[in-house]
């Protein structure tokens, strides 16, 4: 599987808009993305090594857009917002279409895009990365997720040993508690990573 640092800037190019920006690092290149910015406010791109024909689902966190704000306070609720539909679609689509098997598949999602991440990886088993992320054992504990699976086949697997949250200490979005609910997957607990600007995902894994 990929590195931490390749997974982390990977990341921070799905905040790029212009798809010509988002041109891959090493061996990893960009060949699909899934943009309903202007409708739920869902990103995510789509990245495989050319040589192991690994493949990385990278998932934008919230981008100021009233979709991503509602999307948000699911994971608070336990509702099932417009995008976890369309992300566990769009992913569920690419595995279809290509038959990837799931061991070479990770994600990596930051702040919204980690809960997004923390879904996908308890749902078909996908190694991964997320940092700063919102808590989804509210959302895989809601009804309408568990109808999700049942009317698409689907018998989720749990997330693996290889998935891991790098949680900010102290932060209202990564922070889960009582009221908004466990991470799923292992946790790294980590100071302030927004004290090294410029370099927010290399933060974690320095």
């Amino acid at each position: 599987m990929a590195c931490e640092n390749t997974n982390g800037a990977l990341l921070a190019q799905v905040y790029e808009k212009e798809q010509s920006n988002r041109t891959g690092v090493g061996d990893f290149k960009e060949i699909n993305f899934f943009n309903d910015e202007d409708k739920s406010g869902l990103f995510i791109s789509v990245y495989q090594d050319i040589n192991t024909q690994e493949v990385i689902f990278a998932i934008r966190g919230t981008n100021d857009l009233m979709g991503d704000l509602s999307a948000d306070s699911d994971f608070v609720t336990g509702g099932f917002h417009d995008q976890f539909e369309k992300a566990l679609d769009f992913a569920k689509g690419e595995m279809d279409t290509h038959g990837w098997d799931a061991s070479n598949v990770s994600v990596v999602g930051h702040s919204l895009g980690g809960g997004h991440a923390q879904i996908l990886s308890h749902t078909f088993g996908f190694s991964g990365t997320t940092y700063d992320p919102a808590a989804a054992s509210q959302v895989i504990g809601s009804s309408e997720y568990q109808s999700w699976l049942n009317n698409n086949n689907v018998t989720a697997v749990g997330s693996p040993s290889t998935f891991n949250n790098y949680v900010e200490s102290g932060s209202i979005v990564g922070q889960g508690t009582d009221v908004l609910g466990d991470h799923i997957g292992g946790n790294t607990y980590l100071v302030d990573l927004r004290s090294n600007e410029g370099n927010y995902f290399a933060a974690a894994v320095a």
